[in-house]
């Protein structure tokens, strides 16, 4: 009791953040957990996408399950080179040895607005209203490693001596802004800004407070089409929160095997956190008719944090038109 005592003592009042769109290497799947403005941003009608990820740590391991479907909606009355769109999308995550379990719903609503006529440039705002419920069932021994995770989520003040579970629902506000413009007819170039927790949800329970603060996020990407059947895409995404911040920058090359119906990519990227540490992800993936699935491996390079080994992720998403013609053009790049 002693330790945990001391850990609280130290950890206690620092309240910080924990991202609601998780901890998800391969943001080019699951694009609606990072910016609400990427609702809508494909070239068909409807999207679906779904993931998962497991991540082993030394004493236990962090599941992560995600699933989303969007559409484009109001066809008839939208001009021809804006798009308006809705979606839904839900996320479940647990750890067992963390004592922790976190859900979320949320919805989205997203324009995305022609600014030349051949719709070559777009501008994209975008908001989501999530429902977020955050439980710990706290184990009869707690851990420094533990009550990290339980402040990363933004718990604080909780009664040191708490054996009861802790369970808090809430709800929340993201929204974000997405630019994608043309440089010449092999480049594209893609900027987009998220602020997540914009209503800043504050809960206070029996024995501690659930405080989330705002937080933003940046994304870069750039599209290179060297040739018809091959593709370039870099990408940069920072997460900021304070003495937190989350970096994720790489590339994948993307080339058509056989027929046009089918692609092969590969590649790879870097992401560090001064918490999570540092990991090289290696990525291949596989286009076949309206469906990509996506095979990633976080790999862990950073000698302070041994503790975390690694992450097995999968992600397969679905795209299709049932309406207009026009959503078959090639008009919105991938990052």
């Amino acid at each position: 009791m002693n330790m945990r005592k001391t850990y609280f003592l130290i950890l206690c009042f620092i309240a910080q953040d924990s991202l609601a769109q998780g901890r998800f290497s391969q943001f080019y799947s699951m694009p609606l957990l990072f910016n609400p403005a990427n609702t809508g941003r494909f070239n068909k009608s409807y999207r679906m996408a779904g993931g998962f990820r497991n991540e082993v740590n030394a004493v236990s391991s962090f599941k992560q399950s995600a699933i989303s479907i969007e559409s484009k909606i109001l066809n008839s009355i939208v001009p021809e080179n804006d798009c308006l769109a809705m979606s839904i999308v839900g996320i479940d995550e647990k750890s067992l040895g963390e004592g922790t379990k976190n859900d979320y719903f949320g919805v989205s609503l997203a324009y995305q607005k022609g600014l030349d006529p051949e719709g070559e440039q777009q501008i994209g705002v975008g908001f989501q209203f999530i429902r977020g419920r955050k439980r710990i069932d706290p184990p009869t021994y707690v851990f420094e490693d533990q009550l990290n995770a339980w402040i990363q989520s933004g718990f604080t003040n909780i009664n040191i001596f708490q054996s009861t579970p802790i369970d808090v629902s809430y709800n929340d506000l993201n929204a974000g802004i997405v630019y994608q413009g043309k440089i010449n007819t092999k480049n594209f170039i893609s900027v987009s800004t998220t602020l997540y927790h914009a209503n800043k949800p504050h809960k206070s329970f029996s024995g501690g407070e659930l405080i989330l603060d705002r937080q933003f996020g940046g994304h870069i990407g750039w599209e290179n089409r060297p040739s018809e059947r091959n593709k370039v895409y870099s990408f940069l995404l920072v997460n900021f929160l304070e003495n937190q911040e989350t970096i994720l920058g790489g590339a994948i090359y993307q080339s058509t095997i056989s027929t046009k119906r089918y692609e092969i990519e590969f590649g790879g990227s870097f992401k560090t956190n001064p918490i999570l540490g540092q990991f090289i992800i290696p990525m291949i993936g596989l286009n076949f008719r309206e469906f990509l699935l996506n095979m990633s491996y976080d790999i862990n390079i950073s000698a302070k944090n041994t503790q975390r080994r690694g992450a097995t992720e999968i992600t397969l998403t679905y795209t299709n038109a049932t309406t207009r013609s026009r959503f078959l053009e090639n008009k919105f790049i991938r990052y």
